[in-house]
């Protein structure tokens, strides 16, 4: 039997670098522990950030949503009046002058179906000899910024013959 015996000083070495190593291994297990806490600290954070932000942001959406159907109600109402209405009623294009909307009320005084005079262009309806005189008042309004546009004139209806109508308009640009 043969034994492999180290000499004291090489043995005292070895344990003297086990035991360095031992506390570096100690030293770096604590830097761990630290780093850990550290970051289980910031994830904690940013965390409670991101649930705030989601809060918020779930309340920007309720509250869009709200908004939306405001919106719509507002819009379904104001389209309900328009079109039941006995008062004729039109939308058109301030720039242009294309209708883009007629209730039954306009489209019955000028014996048309409403989707007949949609897309065409107001003074199409204008009587024609009165056309030139409305079109320099309208763009007189216009350029004023007054947004306000009442007149007497006569419309020509599908059959040719004039009917006479106030117009009390409120130009939005």
């Amino acid at each position: 039997v043969q034994t492999c015996a180290l000499p004291i000083s090489q043995l005292a070495t070895t344990i003297e670098e086990q035991k360095c190593t031992a506390k570096l291994l100690r030293e770096s297990e604590t830097q761990v522990r630290l780093s850990n806490v550290e970051l289980e600290r910031r994830v904690a954070e940013r965390t409670a950030q991101l649930v705030a932000a989601n809060a918020q942001l779930t309340e920007a959406l309720l509250r869009g949503a709200r908004a939306q159907e405001a919106l719509a109600k507002s819009e379904e109402e104001f389209r309900v009046s328009f079109e039941a209405s006995a008062v004729v009623k039109t939308q058109s294009d301030p720039e242009t002058g294309r209708i883009m909307r007629v209730n039954r009320a306009f489209a019955d005084m000028l014996g048309y179906e409403a989707e007949d005079i949609v897309s065409h262009v107001g003074w199409e309806f204008t009587w024609p000899d009165d056309r030139e005189a409305e079109k320099a008042d309208y763009a007189r309004v216009l350029a004023s910024g007054s947004g306000v546009y009442i007149r007497e004139k006569r419309y020509i209806r599908k059959d040719g013959t004039p009917i006479w109508g106030r117009v009390s308009s409120n130009i939005v640009q």
